[in-house]
């Protein structure tokens, strides 16, 4: 399942209010726009849907609009939460309403027909009227929620997080494969599922990135003092460069390099294990140099576009936006509380005269070029 279009509401009509109006998402998009427009709020809501849906109550307030696209069909998701109550919760595939919570009806699959159903206002019905029997439908948009993984590049990324060494192999108690502070623990469980082609896969990538590494692995932190406090040593991250005596840890790396290094272990799990089914990448690049900046979007793109994953990243790094073609672009503008989306379906004659303009891509941002004069097709 693939998320096809979004678009968002809160406190409409109050102080605060923010609107997102509806964009259109294809499998790899780099989404743009000045600072406080909207970039970092907009995965958030993304993610935030899917810790709804995931979470099966309402626990905060908001207007979400969402078509997905699976198997041949469009899946249409309207869901609102006022006061954490649902006030409205719609669900249609192509034509056919599978629920509509304000007239009380869901598609049962067992006995092909519109059934009654009633439940607190605090539920979410796509949750907990998830029944393989009587509703199976229900099953792809929980798999999506559950396979949204969100991670913030300009954040520690668990630089500054061990782990303790643990007997036999982990267990889910031990690690959260979405938890982006989690990264030697991660790491671990990946090798333990994939062993050396995991390291391969990840050494590879570094090297993409013009990091000469030849081994990526878990273990003590040379150079870091042990607690006498704890029982057990602390393990981190630790690879070895060309030209260097001893294994770097995680924390002597740079931030840049531990950054890459923890997206790339990230990413390659949830590719490996086909788990992700839509990446959230805020500030993609931050900290990293040009050339290093380039390389992983080209590396990023690269990567899912060989699968089913989808992934919006976003940036307003002028490296990052010449990397990446305009045709994966969504440039948002803000006005007051309401924020606009401009993409190539939206806005195409913008995008399609850029090509011709012998600009570079950071111009077309800089200038305006995408949001001068357009009237997108969602209004």
């Amino acid at each position: 399942m693939q998320l096809s279009r979004f678009g968002y509401k809160e406190l409409v009509g109050m102080p605060g209010e923010w609107t997102l109006e509806p964009f259109s998402l294809q499998q790899t998009n780099l989404i743009v726009g000045r600072n406080s427009t909207g970039k970092s709020r907009t995965l958030n809501v993304i993610a935030g849907l899917a810790r709804l849906i995931l979470g099966g109550e309402a626990i905060s307030d908001g207007d979400f609009e969402a078509s997905f696209t699976h198997e041949g069909s469009v899946w249409e998701y309207n869901l609102r939460i006022e006061g954490s109550r649902v006030v409205d919760e719609r669900l249609h595939r192509d034509k056919d309403m599978l629920i509509d919570r304000s007239r009380g009806l869901i598609w049962s699959s067992e006995y092909s027909r519109h059934t009654r159903f009633k439940m607190r206002d605090n539920q979410i019905a796509v949750n907990a009227k998830l029944d393989l029997i009587q509703t199976p439908f229900l099953e792809p948009l929980n798999k999506w929620a559950d396979s949204v993984f969100h991670f913030h590049f300009g954040s520690a990324l668990g630089q500054t997080t061990m782990t303790f060494p643990v007997s036999g192999p982990l267990t889910s108690n031990d690690v959260n494969v979405k938890d982006e502070n989690q990264t030697a623990q991660i790491y671990r469980h990946g090798y333990e599922r994939f062993r050396e082609s995991f390291d391969e896969a990840i050494v590879a990538d570094m090297r993409r990135l013009n990091y000469d590494i030849d081994y990526v692995g878990l273990g003590d932190q040379p150079g870091l003092r042990p607690q006498p406090q704890l029982l057990l040593p602390l393990l981190g991250m630790h690879v070895h460069e060309a030209g260097i005596d001893q294994p770097v840890g995680q924390h002597m790396m740079s931030t840049g390099m531990f950054r890459a290094l923890a997206i790339i272990i990230h990413v390659n799990l949830g590719i490996l294990t086909g788990h992700a089914e839509l990446i959230l990448l805020d500030d993609v690049g931050e900290g990293l140099d040009f050339e290093r900046s380039t390389r992983l979007i080209k590396l990023l793109v690269e990567k899912v576009n060989k699968t089913n994953t989808q992934v919006i990243l976003t940036s307003n790094d002028r490296f990052i936006m010449n990397a990446v073609d305009v045709d994966y672009w969504t440039v948002l503008s803000r006005e007051g509380n309401r924020v606009r989306a401009f993409n190539r379906e939206s806005s195409p004659e913008a995008f399609e005269d850029f090509k011709f303009s012998g600009l570079q891509n950071f111009d077309f941002f800089s200038m305006d070029l995408a949001t001068e004069n357009s009237s997108p097709k969602n209004d």
